[in-house]
This record gives structure tokens, sequence and C-alpha cells, in this order.
């Protein structure tokens, strides 16, 4: 995890001003020929953020993924479409070589005074523990080089590739190897963000045989506030679900909830399957 704040934190510094800007995306995060989408949203995401006021809390991201990103400079781009009186609509893009990569667009919206009142369901029972979950291992040259950032313990469906026959996949979810200063450094959306797209489609599992996939589109809604306890050392509870599938393209929907089953995010995908 601190290589993932040191990235950020190449976010951070820049002054929130700056209309256009480089960061250097380090080597270790990559998923096939790419650097893994999760990251690259999550930079993005932090630099609309900063731009925007503190009291206008995130309430939607939507990430196009265009190109591959690979390791080594990348320019952001951030342009703020509307700020009004209470959401602000702002996007962000990155480029290398001149070419486009990723296009996000974010709203954050003040809290607004409202009668209705409707709280989420209790969230998933997992059937299998947390402490009794199988974790994907990494494994160099098998896993993807972005599987060491994370832990990812499978509660619902089957790893990638084992011909699973449920249409779910999901378990728990956190960073892995938290340094003392960071494990109760505040848990923010970047984060969560970041986090949600570790998992793999769920159409991976259902595969008999390695085969390429990868995210064309993404949408993510928070429920805010997120919860004051959530830190770095915080396992998040992810189930997915497939819609669709047919003619190479799937879509997904999926929720990610705190362990005692407070509603965190919503997440629909469309993947690309070459399998």
């Amino acid at each position: 995890m601190e290589m993932f704040h040191q990235i950020i934190e190449q976010v951070t510094s820049t002054p929130s001003t700056e209309h256009r800007f480089q960061i250097d995306i380090p080597e270790g995060w990559g998923q096939g020929r790419a650097t893994f989408g999760g990251l690259i949203a999550g930079i993005l995401f932090k630099a609309m953020r900063l731009r925007v006021e503190e009291d206008r809390l995130a309430r939607a991201l939507n990430v196009s993924f265009i190109g591959p990103v690979s390791p080594g400079p990348m320019t952001v781009e951030v342009n703020t479409l509307r700020n009004g009186s209470s959401v602000t609509q702002i996007e962000a893009r990155t480029f290398q070589n001149d070419e486009i990569q990723c296009l996000t667009v974010a709203s954050f919206g003040k809290d607004r005074e409202s009668s209705l009142e409707i709280s989420s369901a209790n969230g998933p029972t997992a059937t299998i523990a947390l402490d009794k979950a199988q974790e994907l291992p990494y494994i160099p040259g098998v896993t993807p080089e972005f599987v060491q950032q994370f832990k990812m313990r499978w509660a619902y469906g089957g790893f990638p590739f084992t011909g699973n026959k449920e249409n779910i996949m999901g378990g728990f979810m956190q960073f892995r190897d938290q340094p003392a200063q960071l494990k109760d450094h505040a848990f923010d959306e970047t984060v969560l963000v970041t986090l949600i797209d570790a998992w793999p489609p769920v159409q991976l599992s259902k595969l008999k045989k390695p085969s390429p996939a990868s995210s064309l589109t993404w949408a993510m809604e928070f429920i805010q506030p997120l919860p004051e306890r959530l830190n770095n050392e915080s396992w998040l509870h992810y189930k997915a679900e497939i819609d669709h599938s047919h003619n190479g393209y799937g879509q997904n929907h999926a929720e990610i909830w705190t362990e005692d089953g407070q509603l965190l995010a919503v997440s629909r995908q469309t993947v690309t399957v070459f399998g």
C-alpha cells in the first residue's frame, strides 16, 4: 500500500489550479500489457476530488478504458464541466504519446434536505468466513502483477479459469503489506475505487483455460457518507454477478459493503472477453 500512496501523493502534491500535469507510473502494477485499470481510475478520481469543495461528496464515477497505459510518464488533464449551486461535474483523462488512454467523468454534490429516507438492505452473508476464505495468491508469471498489491479472499464463485458454474464472484478485500504509518490513514473513495477494480470479471471464473479480458466501461455510485470507522486495515465485502454475456461482451453488477453490512457503493461494468 505504501507504493499506492506514493503514486497518489504525486497527484496530491500538484496544485489544484493546474489543468494539466504529469505523474510517473511505476512497474509492479501490470495487467497483461496494460497498467491495472483500478490504479488509473484512482489517480484520475483523486485529481478530480482535489478540485472540488470538500462539502461536495462523491456521488458517481464513470470510466471508459480507451487504451493501455504503460509504466513511465503519464499526462493527466482535468476539466470542470459545470460547477452549479449544489453539484459539480468534472472530467479527467490520461495521455501517453499524445494518445488518450482513459476518460473519467465524476459528479460531486452537497447534501440536500429531503423527507425521503430509505436505507439499503442488510449486506450479504458469506457462507465462508473471512478467516477461512481462500486468498488468491500472487504467482509471478501466472497472476497479473497488480495482484501482489491486494488481498482478495474468495467467498462466492470460483477463481478465474476454473470452469465454475455460478454466475457470481466475490468475498473480502483490502490492500496488502500496510506500513504502520498507513494503517490508520484516512480511508477515502480513492482507496475504494482502486480496491473494487482488483476483482476480475465474473466471466473469467466460468472459463476453463486462460483467456484475455478487459474492462471497456465502468460506472460506480457512492453511498455517502463513508463510515468514519473505516481505515486501511478494514476488510470490505464484495459481491458481483453476471447480468448477461454474448458475442464477446459481458455486463456485470456488484455491491460493496462493510464487514458489518453497510452499503458503500454499487458498480456496473462492461467487459470484453476473448475466450
